[in-house]
């Protein structure tokens, strides 16, 4: 059964235990994101529309994107749940198949994408779990990198291990990472996750911001 949350920035969203679990990565994220209120954005990989939605207050318009029928499914009826189906709208594509007159279509991009390596871990419980939780980020990457307008911008969270990783696919895509903050349980752990930020067609060059320390959220 559908369960409705509110998420901290005032939105009300249906999600599914059994299908789409709600993270806190995505919220870390969204108040990482730089946006204005004449800014079209696109979510890619959106799920239940958590991350796409907690920009509402803040971006003109969003194209909120996933490949599960579920995912989409939700995604509308969040839209509606809002009020935001002027401003709101949902494609049920995978993000390699965007269509081309998405290309350079948006200001900013957001993902919260797949980045869990096969065996990494007990197997989700439904395939659109599996699919959140595991997958090859490069093609959000890559996809990103086409809709964004030249010094667009592509917001994103990954694995910290994997920040290496994220910056080679970004700087083939045409993207330089420009802002990065880690994710941290405590003050002597080592980061999990990091929030970051990438410019299209931008010189290289770096600012690193305070870590999030969850445990004293």
């Amino acid at each position: 059964m559908d369960k409705c949350e509110f998420l901290p920035s005032g939105e009300k969203v249906f999600s599914s235990p059994d299908v789409f679990k709600i993270g806190t990565d995505s919220f870390f994220l969204a108040d990482f994101v730089r946006a204005g209120k004449s800014m079209r954005a696109i979510d890619l990989g959106a799920g239940t529309g958590v991350l796409g939605l907690a920009l509402s207050k803040r971006v003109k318009s969003c194209l909120l994107v996933d490949n599960s029928e579920a995912a989409y499914t939700l995604i509308n009826k969040n839209i509606a749940l809002n009020g935001l189906s002027e401003r709101y709208s949902a494609m049920l594509c995978d993000v390699s198949k965007l269509p081309a007159e998405l290309n350079d279509a948006f200001d900013i991009a957001v993902t919260n994408p797949p980045y869990y390596e096969d065996g990494s871990g007990k197997m989700p419980a439904t395939k659109e779990m599996a699919a959140a939780r595991h997958g090859d980020f490069k093609s959000f990457i890559t996809a990103a990198a086409k809709v964004i307008k030249y010094g667009g911008l592509l917001f994103a969270v990954c694995p910290a291990q994997r920040l290496f990783e994220f910056s080679e696919i970004s700087s083939d895509a045409g993207l330089s990472i420009k802002r990065i903050r880690f994710i941290k349980k405590d003050s002597k752990s080592s980061p999990h996750a990091v929030l970051i930020e990438a410019k299209k067609g931008a010189r290289q060059g770096v600012i690193t911001e305070p870590d999030i320390i969850t445990k004293e959220l």
